[in-house]
């Protein structure tokens, strides 16, 4: 098993594991991405340069994956899961919602990986 040293960690890998994807597991610690809820929270552009930063965008498909299993990992969408989601914003939460939804092949074609680092160079500098 991966190296997982924190509840952040954990639940990481377990969003990664739930569709297979946990081969991106230790990029993700790399990069600095180790808490799930920047996934979350993340803007559609945030959400696939983070994807770049652990060479996902070259698999359109397993971006799509993570997102959904992102999704269902914080039952975001469902309607019996609030109590369990009790400790994220409700004001943000439709919000993010609707921002976990991209069309890869849209706002990310093969093309147009230059723009997603000079996107991702522009989010760094606003940090």
């Amino acid at each position: 098993m991966d190296n997982i040293g924190t509840v952040n960690e954990l639940m990481m890998h377990q969003i990664l594991e739930q569709v297979g994807l946990t081969k991106y597991y230790s990029k993700f610690l790399e990069v600095g991405i180790d808490n799930p809820l920047d996934l979350l929270y993340a803007s559609n552009i945030e959400f696939l340069a983070i994807c770049g930063m652990v060479s996902m965008n070259a698999k359109p498909y397993h971006v799509v994956k993570l997102q959904s299993s992102v999704r269902d990992y914080f039952r975001v969408g469902e309607k019996d899961g609030a109590a369990e989601r009790k400790d994220i914003d409700d004001a943000s939460e439709e919000k993010n919602y609707n921002e976990l939804f991209v069309d890869v092949k849209e706002e990310f074609p093969e093309d147009r990986e230059e723009i997603l680092l000079k996107t991702l160079t522009e989010i760094l500098k606003k940090s």
